[in-house]
């Protein structure tokens, strides 16, 4: 039993791991740029898309690859991963792509990863071994004030900002404002629920917050959720149409002698909610 129970945890940190991947690989186009100049320092003038797909004797598959200008002509490759967890192999890991890269483009290769996992980031940046010296830049997200991604006018970088460092910032109070950022975008309906969807999945790597209280402040927040027959918005309204048949129901049993049929009767509920509310009283007594 322990073992399946080891299978499911496994399968459901792969699942959320890909969820990541394809957030990150969808804005990718307009976060390199952004995350070049503003986490690595790097002024770019020219940038050209390289296939992430590398492949010599065996192939492999990078987050992001670019080969870019910078504003003293120096031209180069940049390699960007992007890490949800603490990988052991990632410096070796680097070091395989590095030696491709070269292989295939003949240009110096500059590598960078952000670290965006939950827990403290603990992967090695360099190989220091007899007759081989390697470094590339790591650099663990949470560090980044989250102040740089919340000012920019794209919304894919807004998303960024629960990711960063919050300093004085209230959790809370930053998601409203991404929130609100999302309902602001001159875009349809469809494409901002979209965003919404890649805020929920990357709020989930901070642990800040939960489902719920995410769609709390959606249905506060944002103009563009409330629309009943949307499943999100559906479920908040029935927990609160649940919530007041809950309150009714107890007050019932508390000022009144009606059995548990007729309460149910009253608040139009099964009796099953009725004697779930009474057991519930009880044990506050206790």
């Amino acid at each position: 039993m322990a073992k399946q129970a080891f299978t499911e945890t496994q399968g459901k940190e792969r699942a959320e791991s890909q969820q990541f991947d394809k957030i990150i690989r969808q804005n990718m186009p307009i976060l390199f740029p952004a995350l070049m100049e503003k986490v690595f320092g790097l002024h770019i003038v020219e940038y050209t898309l390289l296939d992430d797909k590398l492949q010599t004797t065996k192939q492999l598959e990078v987050d992001a690859l670019q080969k870019a200008t910078d504003t003293e002509g120096n031209t180069f490759i940049i390699h960007l991963e992007v890490q949800t967890k603490n990988d052991k192999y990632m410096a070796i890991r680097l070091l395989e792509y590095r030696a491709m890269l070269n292989r295939i483009h003949g240009l110096l290769v500059k590598q960078y990863v952000l670290y965006i996992g939950g827990g403290n980031m603990n992967m090695q940046d360099c190989i220091i071994e007899p007759d081989l010296q390697f470094a590339y830049k790591l650099i663990d997200f949470s560090t980044l004030p989250h102040e740089w991604f919340l000012s920019s006018e794209h919304i894919e970088e807004q998303l960024l900002a629960v990711l960063g460092k919050l300093g004085d910032k209230e959790p809370t109070k930053l998601m409203e404002e991404v929130i609100s950022a999302i309902d602001r975008q001159p875009i349809n309906r469809v494409a901002k629920i979209k965003y919404f969807k890649q805020l929920r999945v990357l709020a989930q790597l901070r642990k800040f917050t939960d489902t719920k209280k995410v769609r709390d402040m959606m249905l506060k927040t944002a103009s563009f959720f409330k629309v009943e027959k949307d499943p999100f918005y559906k479920q908040g309204a029935e927990e609160a149409a649940e919530q007041k048949s809950y309150e009714f129901v107890q007050n019932l049993i508390q000022n009144t002698e009606f059995d548990d049929a007729k309460i149910a009767s009253l608040a139009v509920v099964a009796v099953s909610f009725v004697e779930k509310v009474r057991a519930d009283l009880a044990k506050k007594k206790k």
